[in-house]
């Protein structure tokens, strides 16, 4: 996903993915540059690529809301979907430091895709 710096740059980052309704949704710790990015400008862009179409793609652009609430919950769904276990089960060490967590919720506003 790629958000924009004070600057006009982008910063890019990796982030698990999960779907709400026709929403995408991710969850990060409040304490993150890309955070901090949204907050004050909540544009983003999240590019998904399938495992069985190596070049397949659809790019979502759209703007982001935050949920502080449920988001350890939230966590766990999204480790389960791209691990097969709970975070805590996953990465017990990081699960222990976990810091404060918030959902951000991506409301799209353009998608462009290609699919084979």
């Amino acid at each position: 996903m790629a958000t924009l710096q004070p600057d006009g740059s982008p910063h890019q980052s990796v982030v698990w993915v999960g779907r709400q309704g026709d929403n995408l949704l991710f969850v990060t710790g409040v304490d993150k540059v890309k955070v901090r990015n949204l907050r004050r400008d909540p544009r983003l862009s999240v590019t998904v690529n399938p495992p069985d179409d190596p070049y397949g793609y659809a790019v979502i652009s759209g703007t982001a809301r935050f949920e502080s609430v449920g988001a350890r919950e939230r966590m766990d769904e999204l480790a389960v979907k791209y691990t097969g276990k709970t975070y805590a089960e996953h990465n017990p060490q990081s699960y222990a430091t976990l810091p404060e967590l918030v959902t951000i919720h991506v409301t799209p506003e353009k998608i462009a895709a290609r699919f084979l």
